[in-house]
């Protein structure tokens, strides 16, 4: 039981504010949209925005922001694994390093933090 509490993805959260009383067809139409730009940015920090306005929209929403956080100790390994194997098995010109047949690229790099930047959204996006 002391598992379920610590997933915070999908638990909901009595309340009075604007969130709580939006019509669920809005709230899937603006996951629906976050969703989509997550994952139409080309770059990090574009990528990120979602995920920050997730943040913004939880304090509005009068969430706690300790308890909407801790559920990102579920995602962080999945992050992790994530960049490591985008930097050492992507492909890329420009090496950085090389450790016998596996090298690591700028590019491969680059593409491991976008995918990280779009997991994090993705995951603050659901969890509100």
């Amino acid at each position: 039981m002391s598992l379920l509490r610590s997933v915070t993805l999908g638990q909901y959260v009595p309340g009075a504010s604007l969130a709580h009383r939006l019509d669920p067809r809005a709230k899937l139409g603006i996951l629906a949209i976050g969703t989509a730009s997550t994952f139409t940015c080309q770059h990090v920090v574009p990528a990120l925005l979602p995920g920050a306005a997730a943040i913004v929209g939880a304090g509005a929403a009068g969430l706690r922001m300790r308890w909407f956080v801790s559920g990102l100790r579920a995602v962080v390994p999945l992050v992790a694994i994530s960049l490591l194997a985008n930097a050492l098995f992507g492909q890329g010109e420009d090496v950085i390093a090389r450790l016998g047949p596996i090298a690591v690229t700028w590019e491969a790099l680059q593409h491991g933090l976008l995918m990280s930047a779009r997991l994090l959204s993705l995951y603050l996006l659901t969890s509100l």
